[in-house]
């Protein structure tokens, strides 16, 4: 990522594959200097209190909200971690849910990206990822 540091959090089931592609965890490595996953948001925030080194600059954290197969409960997690104000937040989405970018928009999700589209388009998840995160560095400095 350019040289800078940055940390992405899955939060759900990122390791399961997207329909034989590689999975969110297998693809994050790719933008992130480090990915950790966790099944929960409290999992996610226990491990990141007691993250040796403790965390990246603000604003310099991705977290993706794997929200395949329980939509309507990870939707309540994304404003929690808009709050803590770490950095970008995205959700991964089946691809049966037509109102789900809008949804996740509303909740305060930086990106909607359906998992079908990630299966397809391998990259598509680590150039988003680096895109937001570029952005960002931007509007902080």
């Amino acid at each position: 990522m350019g040289g800078l540091e940055t940390l992405a959090l899955i939060v759900g089931e990122g390791s399961k594959g997207l329909h034989g592609a590689a999975s969110p965890l297998d693809v994050l490595a790719r933008a992130a200097g480090e990915v950790l996953e966790y099944a929960t948001p409290a999992d996610a925030l226990d491990g990141l209190r007691s993250r040796v080194g403790g965390l990246p600059p603000r604003g310099r954290t991705l977290i993706v909200v794997d929200g395949r197969g329980a939509f309507d409960a990870r939707l309540g997690w994304i404003p929690l971690f808009v709050g803590l104000d770490l950095g970008p937040v995205f959700l991964i989405v089946d691809d049966d849910r037509p109102d789900a970018a809008a949804e996740a928009r509303k909740h305060g999700a930086s990106r909607c990206l359906e998992h079908r589209h990630l299966a397809r388009h391998p990259g598509l998840l680590a150039r988003s990822a680096r895109r937001v995160l570029a952005a960002r560095v931007t509007v902080t400095r």
